[in-house]
């Protein structure tokens, strides 16, 4: 039997790794798990985020809560990384839209997210 070329295991292998990382983001798609986000989204902003008042920093029962969100979001990631050096203000924003791409999901159940380009 011939051996296949680079060129051809290199593209065999790429279209492995793309369904996979297809088949990781139908696992994060999961409505309980989408439930899950938009309820401590909505909690967080209600709690604190939203209060009149902000602390000069994010505490840390509030960043813990954040660190379930990563990868939900490129920049609330970027915050995350260094929440010290960012005022709460800033994570408004990015919880906000998460919360608005969640609940354009809820509306559309069966829309696959458009995180992956087609192979």
């Amino acid at each position: 039997p011939t051996q296949p070329s680079d060129s051809q295991e290199g593209r065999r292998i790429w279209g492995d790794l793309v369904g996979f990382a297809r088949l990781l983001v139908q696992i994060n798609n999961r409505e309980e798990l989408r439930e899950h986000d938009r309820r401590l989204i909505r909690e967080l902003l209600d709690s604190f985020f939203n209060a009149i008042e902000l602390p000069d920093h994010v505490p840390d029962d509030i960043l813990a809560a954040l660190q379930k969100l990563v990868g939900c979001d490129d920049e609330l990631d970027q915050l995350l990384a260094r929440p010290s050096l960012h005022p709460p203000e800033r994570f408004h924003r990015p919880l906000s839209r998460i919360l608005r791409n969640l609940e354009r999901q809820q509306e559309t159940p069966n829309a696959m997210p458009t995180m992956m380009p087609p192979f």
